[in-house]
C-alpha cells in the first residue's frame, strides 16, 4: 500500500523519477516517488547529528547534491553522503 507523510520545509533535487527531500530544520530527509496529482513516500530518516555552529532557531541552507550514484547533505561543517544508485 501506498504511505504518506509529511516532511518539514527544506530543499529537494531530481534523479531518477525521485524527489530527494532534505528539511531545513530538524535535518528530515525523505525519498518520494511522485507522478501526476499523487506521492508516495518511500523512506525517511533524520541525520544523526546537526551542526552546534547553527545560530539559535537557525536553519540548514545547503541544497543537496547527486553525483556519482551518490546523495550528499551539508549542515555547515558536517557533510553526509549516502549510496543511492
Amino acid at each position: 500500500g501506498e504511505e504518506r507523510g509529511t516532511i518539514e520545509d527544506g530543499s529537494v533535487i531530481y534523479a531518477d523519477g525521485h524527489l530527494y527531500l532534505f528539511g531545513q530544520t530538524e535535518s528530515q530527509v525523505a525519498l518520494v516517488e511522485a507522478s501526476g496529482e499523487n506521492w508516495t513516500m518511500k523512506g525517511s530518516f533524520t541525520l544523526p547529528e546537526t551542526s552546534e555552529q547553527r545560530a539559535p532557531g537557525g536553519r540548514s541552507w545547503t541544497h543537496p547534491v547527486i553525483a556519482g550514484g551518490r546523495l550528499y547533505l551539508r549542515d555547515q561543517e558536517l557533510l553526509y553522503s549516502f549510496e543511492i544508485k
